[in-house]
Order: structure tokens, then C-alpha cells, then sequence
């Protein structure tokens, strides 16, 4: 897995140092543009014939626009894909509908019968392992036995794309793509980041660079200056929607298709989808405005669309803000996320969610499913969140593959606060659950694993919740002392397969994760379920990183105190009572407790130390470098 070592140190991106690299020559710099967007919601009656001219102008094209009906027309075909006709997901007539009855209750069914002994095993405390001070119960050994499944599948994924990458040929070359930036209100360092990676992509056949912005209020427009600035050197269009029609030479009509959007990141997106795909790109690239894109990411995702029957396909998302301590155990999840989880359902075609930061769509698939999507709605709102896992779930129920690449690289950053972590996770968490009820509609036309994953993923973290509470307020000081230390050994056995295919010792910290995921994770996955109707973002933009809606701050507070309080009740019924005195396992325990974490913090200061000497050595050798360059000249 190779990265452009002028970009990136050590395994971080060193941000925002970047230097454009005049060796790549094969990126097309010919259609580059930014669009200021804040219209509103396409009218359903829209007719074809408010959408039909074809225009050119400059750099953007704004074409022809099929009639809805188009998109979702089941007869489509293509020579060079294969997008089936999948009338499970989508029946039609009562033979159909019946048919799809039955399957969908046997997937689910066999689902059920896999997740049972979890339920049952859990619920009636059947023990599989048991010693006088510790037991495994079957619980317990089922959460082995998946993280066990997920790297065996992981791990052929990686081998089969590696095996598959080292045949390609040097001279390969690949579909037609469009590049689609997406932001709002942007942090000024990060979108020019953005902006600087891509002019050393290295993708020949990357024919359109669109960045759609979320806004066209005074506030918005320093992205415009800031696109100008990159892309000086460079043919390239700044658009507003009020623009003049006479300065772009664009019809009416065209002008009215043009503003027809919601004016939200989903509807900014589906615009920048509209007009690549009237462009006749083969497949469209999406990306956030605080993405740092490798060099080769887009070639290795549209590698991933040699195969016909892929619809979709993402790329590993790596975080580069990893200085405070939160940020940096986020950026061992993420490399889980994607080099564990995602490639494990990658191997079996069924990746659940192509990430918002990197991802790859075929045009065909576009062409299918775009209209549904744009016109999502959840309890009778308009879905403003969750935008990548929907168009992901649309693409699955077409029937085609949904592949991970772990050769396509980006990077982006996470929040660094609590409480601005535990509201992104909180939007994660509410769209999961919205999909997973329009998710159990791809399950009859993809793997069982998917099915399967579905309801243990949706299940797990109140099993985990009630088995908490329940041991620090009604357990005695022992079990507590041993769930520590087991969810300690449960993330160092998920370190072990990183440690092997990465050999990077930074993950042997991977067991601290657990203690984010109580306190972070779970109030994320309970404020999620309580606020489901609530579809706003729950944050501002990176601009103004605060976010004033009370309900961000009370469920996570409150879950923290309700474990404080259950470890001073817990530890206050230890010392007071007389059935359970302290012994020397429970010094032992408490040793290995408390030298286990301390050596780890220890080790992260000197890894961090380590990483900003890297870092500084560098950006000297990137200044001397440039000072070389300027005497030459």
C-alpha cells in the first residue's frame, strides 16, 4: 500500500505542507469548477421538457437531464457494465411481491437463527468457560467468534485486491470518471488541502472537477477565493445561481433545472451528480471539502469498476489531525472501519456504506437509483444526513457488488472535542438506524453476511449496555475489576490482525478505544434512538465548532454519571459488606488494571513525540527544498 512520500510522514498526513508534484502529467486540469448552491427542493412534476437543452459553457457542462422515469427505468442496459433488473427489491406484480415475502422472511429468519444463541445464551447465562475468578459466557464467545469471521474475510479481501492490483498492467487504463467536491462553510486551511491534493491526482482519464458549495450567502463566497487561488494557473469557473444568463449562454429552461435543489449537503451533492452525469462521465468520484486526496485514489477506485458487476467501491479514509489523545484513538477505528469491517464485507460483495470522504459510483447506477434518492424522506421529513449510506443502500438493491479498496487512500480529519465526537457519532448512529429499516429491503439480493451483520450490529450495544449496568450496580467489585480488564483483552484481540498486516506498533493502543467507546459510543448510540425524529446535523460547520442544541450536551452527561454513580455504589457496597473481602486477586486484578492503562499513556506520549520530530524534520527538508528550488531559479 503506497503513498506519495513528498505528502505524507510516518503514516500521518502532514497538513497543510503540501507541494505540487510536477511529475504527474496525467491529470485533466481542463474542466475545473466551483458552484455556489442554495435553491430549493426539485418539483416532482418537473416536466423533461424544463431539463432538456444541452449547453456548453466553458469548463461545466449543464446538459441534457433525463425524465425521472428514466432513472429508474429497469430495462436499462449497458455494454460495458452489467446492471440487473432485481424485481425483489423492488416488485411490481402480486406474483412479485409474494416472492419477495417469502425470501425476505427466510433471510431474515436465518438471520435470527444465527443471532439467536447470542439472545438466548445472554438472556438464560449459559457459560461456556469457567474458572474459579473469571468466566466466558456464550455471549461472549459469539463476539470472539465474529471478530475471528471478520479478519479471515478481511484478510482474503486484501489478498484477492493485492493479487488483482499486482496483475494490472502498466499502461492500464480505465473508465471515465468526474470529480464531485462537496461543502459547506469549510474551514479555510482545510478546503485549500483539499483543493492542493487535487492537483496532484494522478488519473488520466479524470475528465470534470465540480465543487459544489452549500451556499450562496456572503459568507460562503471565501471558498470562491479560496478555489481561485489553487486553481489559478489553471482554466477554471467560479458559478453562483444568480448568475446572469446571458454571461454562461444557458437557456430558461436550463436555468430552471440548474436551480431546482434543496438546499442542504444531499441536494448539493444531487446536483453535482446531474451535471457530471450529462458530461458522459463512466462513473462519478465523491469527496468532502476537508479531504486530503492521495495522489492515486481515483485510479485505484476506478480499478475496482473493471469488474462489471461492481456498482460502487470506496477507498481507506485515514485521519490526519491525530495530536489530541480522542483524535488519535479515533484514527485506529477508522483504519477497523475500513481495513477490517468494510473489507470483510467487500470480500462478500456487500459493503454497507461507500464513506462520504471517498467513494465511487457508476454512472449507470446514478442513472438508476438518483431520483429515490433525492426524494428520501423519514416521518414525513426530508433526509438531510445519511446521505452516503442511503446511496449506498439504493445501489446494493440493484443487485450489484459494493467493493473496498484499501489502495485508495485519503485522508480527513475527526473531531477533537467530546462533546463534537459524540454528535458526529450521534448523526452516524440516527442514519444506521433509518437505513437499517430500508436496508431490510436489499436483504433477499445480497449476501446473508449482510442480513446477518444488520441485526448484530443493532442488537450488540444494548446487550452491552444492560450487561453494564446491570454488573456496576447489582455485581460485586471482581466483575467489575474483570470487565475492565476484558474489554481491555477484547481490543487487543482485534490489535493482533492490524499488528500483522500493517506491522505499525501504534495499534497495540487499540485497547483504549474500549474506554471511548463507553463513555462516547454508546450515549451516541441511545441519543441517536431517542432523537430519530430530529433530522438535523446536531453541528455547525467547522467554522463554528460549538454547537448550542442542548440535547448534545444532557444524554452524554448523564450516561457518564449514571456509570460514576454505579462505580461508587458498586465499590461503597465492596467496602461496607461482609460477603466479599479483598483478596489477592483483587490486588492483582487492580495491578494489572492500572499498569496496563498507565503504560499506555505512556507509550502514547513518546509515540506522539515521536511523530511531531518526524514531522518537523519534514517540513525542513520540504523548506530547504523550496529555498534549492528558488536559488536554481
Amino acid at each position: 500500500m503506497s503513498t506519495n512520500t513528498n505528502n505524507y510522514s510516518g503514516g500521518d498526513i502532514n497538513y497543510p505542507n503540501y507541494e505540487k508534484d510536477e511529475s504527474i502529467k496525467d491529470v485533466s486540469m481542463r474542466n475545473i469548477s466551483i458552484i455556489f448552491d442554495n435553491t430549493i427542493y426539485p418539483d416532482k412534476n418537473t416536466s423533461a421538457e424544463d431539463t432538456k437543452d444541452i449547453t456548453e459553457f466553458d469548463n461545466t457542462f449543464i446538459g441534457k437531464s433525463k425524465n425521472s422515469n428514466d432513472y429508474i427505468d429497469d430495462s436499462f442496459q449497458s455494454d460495458k457494465t452489467y446492471v440487473p433488473s432485481i424485481t425483489l427489491a423492488y416488485p411490481k406484480t402480486p406474483r412479485e411481491r409474494t416472492q419477495r415475502r417469502i425470501v425476505l422472511s427466510w433471510t431474515l429468519g436465518a438471520s435470527l437463527l444465527l443471532i439467536s444463541p447470542v439472545i438466548i445464551g445472554f438472556v438464560i447465562g449459559i457459560t461456556t468457560v469457567k474458572t474459579a475468578l473469571w468466566t466466558l459466557g456464550f455471549y461472549g464467545a459469539i463476539v470472539v467468534g465474529h471478530y475471528i469471521c471478520q479478519s479471515i474475510f478481511a484478510y482474503l479481501n486484501l489478498r484477492k485486491v493485492t493479487k488483482s492490483r499486482n496483475k494490472r498492467n502498466e499502461d492500464w487504463i480505465g473508465i471515465s470518471t468526474g470529480l464531485l467536491v462537496v461543502g459547506y462553510r469549510e474551514d479555510p486551511e482545510l478546503f485549500k488541502g483539499c483543493l492542493e491534493s487535487i492537483l496532484n491526482l494522478n488519473y488520466s482519464k479524470n475528465e470534470k472537477v465540480i465543487v459544489m458549495v452549500d451556499g450562496n450567502d456572503e459568507e460562503d463566497l471565501y471558498m470562491g477565493d479560496i478555489f481561485s487561488k489553487v486553481f489559478s494557473k489553471w482554466d477554471h469557473r467560479v458559478i453562483t445561481t444568480d448568475f446572469k444568463i446571458q454571461d454562461v449562454g444557458i437557456s430558461e429552461r436550463g436555468e430552471k433545472m440548474y436551480r431546482s435543489c434543496l438546499y442542504s449537503a444531499t441536494s448539493a451533492m444531487y446536483k453535482g451528480f446531474k451535471l457530471l452525469l450529462q458530461c458522459s462521465v463512466e462513473a462519478v468520484v465523491v469527496t468532502d471539502s476537508d479531504t486530503i486526496l492521495d495522489p492515486n485514489c481515483i485510479k485505484e477506485l476506478a480499478f475496482m469498476l473493471d469488474n462489471k458487476y461492481v456498482g460502487a467501491a470506496t477507498g481507506d479514509v485515514k485521519i490526519y489531525n491525530t495530536d489530541s489523545m480522542l483524535s488519535f484513538l479515533s484514527s485506529l477505528r477508522y483504519w477497523f472501519a475500513f481495513n477490517l469491517e468494510r473489507s470483510c464485507q467487500s470480500f462478500l460483495n456487500c459493503v454497507t456504506c461507500v464513506s462520504g470522504p471517498l467513494g465511487i459510483y457508476r454512472s449507470e447506477v446514478l442513472n438508476k437509483i438518483l431520483e429515490r434518492w433525492i426524494n428520501q424522506t423519514f416521518l414525513g421529513s426530508t433526509c438531510t444526513y445519511g446521505n452516503d449510506r442511503h446511496l449506498t443502500n439504493l445501489t446494493l438493491a440493484l443487485g450489484v457488488s459494493v467493493k473496498y479498496t484499501p489502495f485508495a487512500i485519503c485522508h480527513t480529519e475527526t473531531p477533537e472535542s467530546y462533546i463534537r465526537w459524540v454528535t458526529q457519532q450521534t448523526r452516524w448512529s440516527k442514519s444506521f438506524y433509518r437505513e437499517a429499516l430500508y436496508a431490510i429491503k436489499v436483504c433477499p439480493v445480497q449476501s446473508l453476511w449482510m442480513t446477518y451483520e444488520l441485526i448484530f450490529h443493532t442488537i450488540y450495544p444494548y446487550i452491552l449496555i444492560y450487561s453494564l449496568l446491570t454488573l456496576i450496580y447489582v455485581g460485586n467489585f471482581w466483575q467489575l475489576i474483570t470487565r475492565v480488564l476484558i474489554l481491555y483483552f477484547m481490543g487487543g484481540l482485534k490489535c493482533i490482525y492490524a499488528l500483522i498486516i500493517t506491522r505499525d506498533p501504534k495499534f497495540i493502543l487499540n485497547f483504549l478505544y474500549g474506554i471511548v467507546y463507553m463513555i462516547g459510543f454508546i450515549p451516541a448510540k441511545l441519543q441517536a434512538l431517542l432523537f430519530l425524529w430530529d433530522n438535523g446535523w446536531g453541528t455547525s460547520s467547522r467554522l463554528k465548532r460549538i454547537s448550542s442544541k442542548w440535547t448534545n450536551f444532557v444524554v452524554p452527561f448523564l450516561w457518564i454519571a449514571a456509570l460514576i454513580g454505579g462505580v461508587v455504589v458498586n465499590v461503597r457496597i465492596f467496602i461496607v459488606s461482609d460477603n466479599e473481602k479483598f483478596e489477592t486477586h483483587h490486588l492483582v486484578g487492580i495491578i494489572v488494571l492500572f499498569g496496563v492503562t498507565i503504560a499506555a499513556f505512556i507509550y502514547y506520549v513518546f509515540y506522539q513525540r515521536n511523530q511531531r520530530k518526524k514531522k518537523r524534520e519534514h517540513e525542513e527538508r520540504n523548506n530547504n527544498k523550496n529555498v534549492f528550488n528558488i536559488e536554481m531559479v
